[in-house]
């Protein structure tokens, strides 16, 4: 009984401890936009919001904020079309 009751446990364990592969990414729908001293750009597409892109974006230097384009949105859940009876 003890070696079954070991072996579920490790297997109970090895359940919990696995990741779920549906995770996921993080979107960051804000990029704050930096010019560079050879006249090209860079950008930093890390803020979960404008008020975080415009406080990073706050040196001066003529950095400001934009949307992320570059990365897509989140799925928007799927809904069914929902078939209703035509009156008549």
């Amino acid at each position: 009984m003890r070696p079954n009751l070991m072996i579920a446990i490790a297997a109970a364990l090895c359940a919990i401890a696995v990741p779920g592969s549906a995770q996921s990414r993080p979107w960051y729908p804000w990029c704050t936009v930096y010019w560079t001293s050879f006249g090209g750009e860079y950008r930093n597409c890390g803020f979960v919001s404008f008020e975080h892109c415009r406080r990073n974006a706050s040196s001066g230097l003529g950095e400001f904020c934009m949307q992320n384009n570059w990365q897509p949105s989140p799925a928007e859940t799927y809904r069914p079309d929902v078939k209703r009876p035509r009156k008549r």
